[in-house]
């Protein structure tokens, strides 16, 4: 098999003016992230599913950081394959899910074989596998439960429900807007700070959930990390899993802030402001690197 990219904008957005290039009748497979768990952008899925299937292209979507802040519908998406983890649905972790349309799981072939729930008939000369033909051995049932019950719980205190004829309802709105508004003061905020370096796009270049990675210019992420843990402020540090990124956007590590429905738009101004007042003592110790 021979991979293909889609890369970003300097801006950070996916750029897809040029999907023929990139994707066409002898692809088989596009995998694509829903929201970038780095700089908090949400791809337009829907019109990369569409587009794939105008060449017979299975899509696989990558829903972990978009599941706990918007409603996700694979029947809408139309996409083949979905995938979400326990950790970011509040759950337990260790533990994720996969969807893949029913009309494809008799297709795809076993490639762990094992655990009574696999088959439906066992010989000493063959076995038939059955729908769990993607789950060998004994499922973590604990952390399933949990998962099940977390997914349950986001469900009923956000209601992201919906039927025929039927648009979002006045509580999801409420979400996405709150979303929405914490997305664009997080971003006014730290653009606001100096010798800041933001990376995530900007709130009016496509929709975003209130995720964003920068760094402070001439200062080691880690360092930045340290004195904001000092000051009662938890971030990310690192590469988060995405070092290809990181190289794309020419940068060895960042900083990475994300906030949810539970946190407040005060919220975001107690980080800026912290994050202000160690920038400003940065600014004045130079021996900090």
């Amino acid at each position: 098999a021979k991979l293909r990219f889609l890369h970003i904008s300097p801006k950070g957005d996916l750029q897809v003016k040029n999907l023929a290039e990139t994707i066409n009748f002898r692809t088989k497979l596009l995998a694509v992230t829903h929201v970038s768990h780095v700089l908090g952008s949400a791809n337009d899925v829907k019109s990369l599913i569409e587009y794939a299937k105008c060449v017979n292209v299975k899509v696989l979507v990558d829903a972990c950081q978009s599941l706990p802040y918007m409603k996700v519908d694979v029947k809408q998406l139309g996409c083949d394959f979905l995938v979400g983890s326990g950790n970011n649905l509040f759950a337990a972790g260790c533990v994720g899910f996969l969807y893949v349309k029913k009309s494809l799981l008799k297709s795809i072939p076993t490639f762990l074989p094992g655990g009574e729930s696999m088959f439906s008939d066992v010989s000493l000369e063959k076995s038939t596998i059955e729908c769990g033909r993607l789950e060998a051995g004994f499922p973590p049932a604990a952390q399933v439960l949990a998962l099940a019950s977390s997914i349950e719980k986001l469900k009923s205190s956000l209601v992201f429900e919906s039927g025929p004829g039927v648009g979002p309802n006045r509580r999801t709105q409420e979400v996405d807007k709150h979303s929405a508004l914490l997305s664009r003061v997080l971003l006014e905020q730290l653009r606001d700070i100096p010798r800041i370096t933001v990376y995530s796009p900007g709130p009016d270049s496509q929709p975003r959930v209130p995720i964003c990675t920068f760094n402070v210019d001439g200062t080691d992420a880690e360092i930045v990390q340290a004195m904001l843990r000092e000051k009662g402020i938890y971030i990310a540090a690192g590469t988060h899993q995405a070092i290809p990124l990181h190289r794309e956007l020419g940068i060895e590590s960042s900083l990475r802030v994300s906030f949810c429905h539970y946190n407040t738009v005060d919220d975001v101004a107690r980080f800026t402001k912290t994050l202000r007042l160690a920038v400003d003592e940065l600014h004045r110790s130079p021996s900090i690197p």
